[in-house]
């Protein structure tokens, strides 16, 4: 990918006159194609060796060339930014570890996840059938219901059911509980280490702390560090369908292959 993208960098600028190019190539454009040194230094700078996120040789250079310095030095406002990124990393691989505990990879493979993932979105009155003590078991869950009414009236007023904050609300967590409800099972074990934890730590902190992330200054005059940016964690645990995904995760690398693969 590495390869390709620089390689049609440099064919863009090549084959298209400068008043044919669009904005974001004109950015991303390169004049003079690289020395097999640069070429190595590119492909192998340890912030998108192992994952993502890609980006572009005309970043990489500005990086070289010190562009995104201050002062000769590297920008300290990068520091806690960096620092954030990793311990969010580092969170998702302890989830991971934790998870892996108590749930193994096989088990999203057997019978029985799959009896539990029906359980939870077809119908479980289905499954209450044939049980050996179901008068018990709804004697138990009146009991509950009584309890969470009791509970709930001290806090949650009736009259609140009726206004539109509440069916707002409810909305939301509807959709919100569709999307994840089965997703916190496999996310413990599966998704956390190698699909965020790994993003978190290994490039985009260190991507941060290098400077290479740099990507100018916001309304405020802050200094913005989502230049490489791959994960939206917030978005991606609290979107509330699958476009959120495709819009949080592998962010840069799906930047970078629509630009240099699919343009």
């Amino acid at each position: 990918m590495v390869q390709n993208g620089r390689e049609e960098t440099l064919e863009s600028r090549k084959q298209k006159p400068e008043d044919k190019l669009k904005p974001d190539q004109m950015k991303t454009a390169i004049v003079h194609p690289p020395g097999l040194l640069e070429i190595a230094a590119y492909g192998l700078f340890f912030s998108g060796t192992f994952v993502g996120p890609q980006f572009p040789l005309a970043r990489f250079r500005a990086f070289v060339n010190g562009e995104f310095l201050e002062n000769g030095q590297v920008r300290v406002t990068g520091l806690m930014p960096s620092l954030g990124r990793f311990v969010a990393g580092c969170f998702y691989a302890v989830i991971h570890q934790w998870g892996a505990m108590w749930i193994p990879s096989e088990y999203f493979n057997t019978r029985e996840f799959f009896v539990c993932f029906a359980f939870v979105f077809v119908d479980i009155r289905d499954y209450w059938f044939g049980w050996l003590m179901p008068s018990l078991g709804r004697f138990v869950a009146g009991c509950f219901y009584a309890v969470i009414h009791q509970w709930g009236a001290m806090w949650i007023p009736s009259e609140y059911f009726n206004t539109r904050e509440f069916f707002l609300a409810s909305m939301m967590l509807y959709q919100f509980w569709e999307k994840n409800s089965c997703n916190f099972l496999i996310l413990a074990e599966d998704s956390s280490l190698e699909y965020v934890a790994l993003p978190l730590t290994e490039p985009e902190g260190a991507a941060i702390l290098s400077g290479i992330a740099y990507n100018g200054k916001d309304e405020n005059g802050s200094d913005r560090w989502d230049g490489v940016r791959d994960v939206h964690i917030l978005r991606y645990e609290f979107g509330m369908d699958f476009q959120s995904v495709i819009d949080s995760f592998n962010v840069g690398t799906n930047t970078f292959a629509k630009k240099f693969l699919f343009y």
